[in-house]
Parts: structure tokens; C-alpha cells; sequence
């Protein structure tokens, strides 16, 4: 069985459209997290409101031009999230697994950590691996184990 948290956050940003205008938008970032009952809710969320709202009601153009050559696509900004998150989450000893950032309900963008996503800890994790090398030795009818270790 696979458990994990989910926080969703929302900020608000602005873009400038073609017209040079800035337009206003609502992003939701969705987290998914490791769950550990030792871990204070609040304090993951209080870390996690504090990131963002660095970027509350900021032209994010200005941010990426000041940072990096990347524009604000939904792409760079939920890599850049992750990236941040991540080692700011870190430092509340949770993992995170995944993370969607949107802008509008049809537009989700998803970046993860496939290997950490589908399991729940390092030892399920390590258990999962096993069924699947079993497995692969079965479907090739392999019966020496020096064929795994290479």
C-alpha cells in the first residue's frame, strides 16, 4: 500500500501577455509527501507558505529574467518549486515525492521523483525491487543469481 501526504497551496502571480499587459493568474502547487506521524503538519506548511510567498503577486518575468534565461512557463516554474521545495522540506526531515503546479484547471504539470513515488519507504521500496527481479529471472528463465549482480 502506498501512503502519502497531499498540501495544496495557492498564489497568485502575474504575466505579461502579448499585449505587454500584465495579466493576473491563480497557480495551485499541489504536494505530495512522505508521511511521517512525527512531523508537525503546521510546520511543513508554515515552510512551504513562506517559499511562496516570496512569489506572491510578483510579475514572475522580473523573477526569471533576475535568476535565470528560463521564461515563467508553467514547466520552469514547477521545476524551479520542486527543486526549492525539496531541499527546503528536506531540512523538515519529509521527502518530497511529487509536485503539480497549475494555473488553471485543464494546464497541470507534474514533476517527480518516479523512483520515490510508488513507495512508501526505503524498505518497501527494497522489497518492490526484488518482486521485480524475481520476477524478470522467472520470465527469463534465469537460475543464476551472477546474472543480477553485473
Amino acid at each position: 500500500m502506498v501512503q502519502y501526504h497531499v498540501l495544496k497551496f495557492y498564489f497568485h502571480g502575474t504575466l505579461k501577455g502579448e499585449d505587454g499587459e500584465k495579466n493576473a493568474h491563480t497557480y495551485r502547487v499541489t504536494l505530495y509527501l512522505e508521511p511521517d506521524q512525527e512531523q508537525s503538519f503546521q510546520r511543513m506548511e508554515q515552510a512551504v507558505k513562506d517559499y511562496l510567498k516570496e512569489f506572491e503577486n510578483m510579475p514572475l518575468e522580473d523573477f526569471f529574467a533576475a535568476s535565470s534565461n528560463k521564461l515563467p512557463l508553467i514547466e520552469c516554474v514547477g521545476e524551479l518549486f520542486y527543486r526549492q521545495l525539496q531541499y527546503i522540506l528536506a531540512g523538515e526531515h519529509t521527502t518530497l515525492y511529487q509536485l503539480e503546479v497549475s494555473e488553471d484547471p485543464l494546464r497541470t504539470y507534474i514533476i517527480s521523483n518516479q523512483i520515490l513515488m510508488p513507495m512508501a519507504s526505503l524498505k518497501q521500496g527494497a522489497e518492490e525491487i526484488d518482486q521485480i527481479l524475481e520476477y524478470k529471472k522467472r520470465l527469463l528463465g534465469i537460475t543464476n543469481q551472477s546474472y543480477f549482480s553485473q
